[in-house]
């Protein structure tokens, strides 16, 4: 095996350009004023105080009341993201709920000694927004019997609509 990897040549192609056209086009795309809205945002907050607790359905007063390790998947913080803007949360106040959450006692163990948890509510607040301003988000899993199939309801006996928060989100986008 290694014989054959001594003689074979490889190179890397030269993808410069495509990386710069990539690039141009970003710049110029709503995904890049959306991140543009985000970080003016989060720049303006002075800092990241304790957010108060949102009115939600319970699936997401679970998830923020048990963070460890609901608030690791990406699925959960998808579903507290798009609820809390479907209520007009800013992004900036989704990133400090999220993050308060991961700097509370839930015995994470080593998670933050490797990880930072403002960097993570940051990165996964600015993906979710984002893909919900720019439409790549279709939201058609978010609803009570989706929600339920991904194993992510733990009430049985809710009586919340999730249908309110995606037709909330969808009124948005025609705004």
């Amino acid at each position: 095996m290694l014989k054959i990897a001594g003689s074979v040549p490889v190179e890397i192609p030269d993808a410069s350009h495509a990386m710069e056209s990539f690039l141009d086009e970003y710049e110029t795309s709503e995904l890049a004023v959306v991140h543009q809205r985000f970080y003016r945002q989060l720049e303006a907050r002075e800092a990241f105080l304790p957010a108060p607790a949102p009115e939600a359905p319970p699936c997401v007063k679970w998830l923020l009341d048990h963070p460890n390790d609901w608030l690791l998947k990406p699925v959960a913080l998808q579903h507290v993201t798009r609820v809390l803007t479907a209520q007009r949360w800013s992004a900036p106040s989704i990133v400090q709920l999220i993050c308060a959450s991961y700097c509370s006692d839930c015995g994470w163990g080593d998670t933050w000694v490797r990880l930072d948890p403002c960097y993570r509510a940051i990165f996964y607040t600015r993906l979710f927004t984002g893909m919900i301003a720019t439409g790549a988000d279709k939201l058609i899993d978010l609803n009570c019997v989706s929600h339920r199939e991904k194993g992510y309801c733990t009430n049985t006996e809710c009586y919340s609509n999730l249908i309110q928060y995606r037709d909330a989100l969808l009124g948005m986008r025609r705004a």
